[in-house]
């Protein structure tokens, strides 16, 4: 596989082009709509207790195929005890898988992923570093064509839809040395899982282009185009991020979503050998 240099690699053109509508978030071309989302438990900017409500209707908002989800808690206090992810399935009908990062606040927090379609089994990574606690969580999303039991009329190589996908989440740490060596090791994971399957990362990365991109060259990863994702109200940082291998980026863009402190990014991906029409 060739490597990118870092800037390539990064995409780092500030905006990017908007992911148009479309009837599904997987098409028949294959585009596969994917974004993450650190939702801060559902809680707004500025805001002093979540919104289940606003966090919800965020949720459903980004039309999107495959969610990662930061900084989700299950069962703490500060949420009024209530199950986030368990909530967000229910709401959305979406399959959740939820990884643990601690205990806290009479619960959990952690991260998870979001799939309209169901997922095979999922991992959670535990990962190495100093301070709090972080993990990645991935598994495989299989193809339309297999879960529905059928073939495409066309070949899969060609639709798209009958292509699986390794997705994984991850919220790294803010210490930028350890998150450098964490990406490492998400990356590489997540590529062995992979094998010859596209790969899709969605994750609060805590580190912005000029760290992130010589890592991305050096494991053959690409990222989506995107401006500044934090603070929500007025964002100067880009730490959220949309990875992908074997893989290509069609569209990209931070929405202006007020359900957390951070906004988020939302991309349609591609696998590499598929075609568009």
């Amino acid at each position: 596989m060739s490597r990118r240099s870092a800037p390539d690699a990064v995409e780092q053109q500030v905006g990017g082009a908007a992911p148009q509508g479309r009837s599904g978030a997987w098409d028949a071309t294959g585009v596969m709509r994917v974004a993450t989302f650190n939702v801060r438990h559902g809680r707004p900017e500025r805001a002093r207790r979540p919104d289940h409500a606003r966090l919800v209707a965020a949720v459903v908002s980004l039309d999107a195929e495959v969610i990662g989800i930061q900084e989700l808690d299950r069962g703490t206090s500060r949420v009024g005890g209530v199950d986030q992810p368990t909530m967000l399935a229910d709401a959305t009908g979406m399959d959740v898988r939820f990884g643990r990062a601690i205990d806290h606040d009479g619960g959990h927090y952690g991260v998870a992923l979001a799939s309209r379609r169901p997922l095979g089994s999922t991992e959670v990574l535990r990962l190495p570093g100093a301070g709090e606690p972080r993990v990645a969580i991935m598994g495989i999303l299989e193809g339309v064509d297999a879960l529905e039991g059928g073939s495409s009329a066309v070949e899969p190589a060609v639709s798209g839809r009958g292509v699986s996908w390794a997705v994984g989440c991850t919220h790294l740490t803010t210490v930028a040395d350890d998150a450098i060596g964490q990406l490492g090791v998400v990356l590489e994971a997540l590529t062995d899982l992979a094998g010859d399957r596209p790969a899709v990362l969605l994750g609060d990365l805590n580190l912005e282009a000029d760290r992130v991109g010589p890592v991305l060259a050096s494991h053959g990863w690409i990222a989506a185009r995107s401006g500044p994702t934090h603070p929500a109200a007025r964002p100067t940082r880009r730490i959220d991020w949309v990875l992908v291998r074997a893989a290509f980026v069609e569209s990209s863009s931070v929405l202006d979503l007020r359900a957390s402190d951070h906004r988020p990014l939302v991309a349609d991906v591609r696998p590499r050998d598929s075609t568009t029409a």
